[in-house]
């Protein structure tokens, strides 16, 4: 009876030991969540910092490739959260605050940066543009082109075996592109 009670006292003490190891470590607290831009796209690679405003202690973390950052060991208090981007304008979050064991969420939205003094320059070589009012595609390749392909054999009617959606070889009458068959496509070798 004796050895029942102590035993008893024993693990009644050690689950008040446990419970308060359990409740020390369970005083920090989380931030989290996602940043995008104005179309609702998230941004991979965003500076987000938890700057605790009582102490000045400052958290970094980068937002992942699905663009969410998380925090998961803040001491309570109060809070600023602030997301960077070169690009974009600065986001900040202000009065922010932690409880005990508390987990809070919150998305920001990275507005594009001014565009005063950004000059965008875009050139497009005119011999990389599609014609879309034609329906077939084409090329001339001159000597010199044809010269520096990687042929085996040096037949340049080769190359059609590399073209994707081939299937068959040496433009047999099997060969087919993208399920047209070869004697229904026309290339020529000058």
């Amino acid at each position: 009876m004796r050895l029942a009670k102590l035993t008893l006292a024993a693990s009644a003490a050690f689950m008040l030991c446990l419970l308060l190891a359990t409740s020390t470590f369970a005083q920090t607290s989380g931030i989290s969540g996602s940043v995008s831009d104005p179309t609702s796209a998230l941004i991979p690679g965003v500076a987000v910092t938890a700057t605790n405003t009582a102490t000045g202690v400052v958290s970094t973390s980068l937002t992942n490739d699905s663009g969410t950052y998380n925090f998961v060991t803040l001491p309570p208090g109060p809070y600023k959260l602030t997301a960077t981007l070169q690009g974009f304008q600065t986001a900040t979050v202000e009065n922010i605050t932690l409880g005990s064991a508390e987990n809070q969420r919150f998305n920001i939205v990275l507005k594009l940066g001014s565009a005063a003094g950004t000059t965008v320059d875009v050139a497009v070589d005119a011999s990389q543009i599609i014609a879309q009012s034609s329906p077939s595609i084409g090329e001339a390749l001159n000597a010199d082109k044809v010269r520096d392909l990687p042929m085996i054999g040096g037949d340049v009617l080769q190359l059609i075996n590399t073209v994707a959606g081939v299937n068959g070889s040496n433009a047999s009458n099997q060969t087919t592109f993208a399920g047209i068959g070869a004697g229904s496509i026309n290339t020529v070798r000058d």
